[in-house]
């Protein structure tokens, strides 16, 4: 079996913790480990790291390299030009296992679940593999224990050996709609898991989407470049909602998708008074709220069923169980700090009009522009990793906590050519410090050679 891990999704209920320039695969929910190693070690249970494929934004393929590397270099990475949702990252996994001539069973998983109970989820996925009926595609569903508005409900039809026919699917209903569902005793949430035979897949969203037929008939670059005509619709509205060839699993246990500050709370340890607190929080006559802050201390008193979140950017308070509203909000206020570049990313740590302190994380075997600046010199510390420094004519190697000047106008380029991450701490001065001072003389990444930044 292979294993898909569909790393899309902004995360805009999880807004101001997931941004666009970070979003919410890459994020430390539980301990310090992020949703996409939590995941991926969930999929280690089930197949080889060569079997295991990942389906990103090319803008994030440094991040998933980053969190994934000591646990599976031999995995497949899958790259979206863009994010158009998770029925066109699943048809290019299709056109990619096509083309190797694969044609055996496929286990999508989103990369957002909590999963209590990891080997019986594994041993449960494996018995499903092992079914007899390939013509249909596999669901799995968990029994509810509240109304959630943002999740998906599986209405159950006949129970036919150990998976029942899927009778209907809905997508997100209304709190009145989950109410009536659930006298029924016949609805289940969707975990988001699907679990199919490539052809069985291929013929299934062939039959109902004429864009499918056509990008189904292609290599996977083909559909790379023509990646942008497809439509932005889910895997949910393109082939559940069509209600043919679909069987659910029922599986126990705990579960919780992770999309939204309510589940998280839910599912994470709390104090005595039922608090979940995270990085510098100090409470009196607090209860039933989450505070989590990744910059400025958090000082809460005689608050009662909030979430409050600090980031370098914004600071979030909400009242818990309104959370499926913090998409709107995400929409109207996202910042960030954070700058995505083809060699790794930069965090701007502190700015003036004449200095500028950044973070560069530059990814294994990679390097920024030979580059020069008219405006201002550059003093580079290594915090993490061995760099490799050019400025003019010389050449050095830079271990953790060696430091470098880089005078105006002198030509340099940093470089990573070790096999970890390296991360450089970047003090800018001059009379400006603009990002547009720049004037690359080389680049790895055919970008301008004027322009921009590294």
């Amino acid at each position: 079996m292979k294993v898909v891990i569909l790393t899309g999704g902004i995360g805009s209920r999880l807004w101001p913790l997931s941004t666009k320039d970070c979003p919410k695969p890459f994020l430390c929910i539980q301990e310090e480990v992020s949703l996409i190693e939590q995941t991926t070690k969930r999929a280690l249970l089930l197949c080889d790291p060569s079997d295991l494929i990942f389906v990103t934004d090319e803008t994030y393929v440094s991040f998933v390299e980053m969190h994934v590397h000591k646990m599976c270099t031999r995995a497949t990475i899958l790259t979206e030009p863009m994010g158009k949702n998770t029925a066109p990252a699943v048809v290019l996994a299709l056109c990619f296992l096509q083309e190797i001539g694969y044609e055996e069973d496929v286990l999508f998983m989103p990369v957002d679940s909590f999963i209590e109970k990891e080997a019986a989820f594994a041993q449960s996925m494996r018995n499903a593999s092992m079914r007899k009926n390939k013509d249909k595609l596999l669901l799995f569903g968990h029994v509810p224990h509240k109304i959630d508005e943002g999740l998906g409900y599986l209405v159950l039809g006949k129970q036919e050996g150990n998976y029942f026919v899927l009778e209907k699917f809905i997508e997100k209903p209304c709190k009145e709609e989950i109410e009536a569902l659930s006298s029924t005793h016949r609805v289940v949430w969707n975990m988001g898991h699907l679990l199919g035979n490539v052809t069985t897949l291929q013929k299934s969203l062939s039959r109902h989407h004429a864009w499918c037929r056509e990008a189904l008939l292609l290599r996977y670059t083909e559909a790379q470049r023509c990646f942008e005509t497809f439509p932005e619709i889910s895997l949910d509205h393109a082939l559940l909602e069509k209600n043919e060839d679909l069987e659910v699993c029922l599986l126990t246990g705990v579960w919780c998708d992770l999309g939204s500050f309510d589940n998280i709370y839910d599912v994470l340890e709390k104090d005595v008074y039922g608090n979940i607190c995270r990085g510098s929080v100090h409470t009196e006559h607090v209860q039933n709220s989450m505070l989590w802050s990744n910059d400025l201390p958090i000082v809460a008193h005689h608050i009662d069923h909030l979430s409050v979140v600090v980031t370098k950017e914004v600071i979030y308070v909400g009242k818990r169980g309104y959370s499926q509203e913090v998409r709107k909000l995400s929409q109207e206020c996202a910042l960030s700090r954070k700058v995505l570049r083809p060699w790794g990313f930069y965090v701007v740590l502190e700015e003036s009009s004449h200095r500028k302190i950044k973070k560069i994380v530059v990814k294994p075997y990679a390097r920024l522009s030979l580059q020069m600046h008219r405006y201002r010199k550059e003093h580079w510390t290594v915090l993490q990793g061995t760099a490799f420094v050019e400025r003019e004519d010389e050449n050095f190697f830079l271990n953790q906590e060696d430091s470098i000047s880089i005078p105006i106008q002198a030509k340099h380029r940093l470089s990573n050519v070790t096999d970890h991450w390296l991360e450089v701490l970047e003090v800018q001065s001059g009379s400006v410090v603009w990002e547009d001072d720049i004037i690359r003389l080389e680049d790895d990444y055919t970008r301008a050679l004027c322009s921009e930044n590294a």
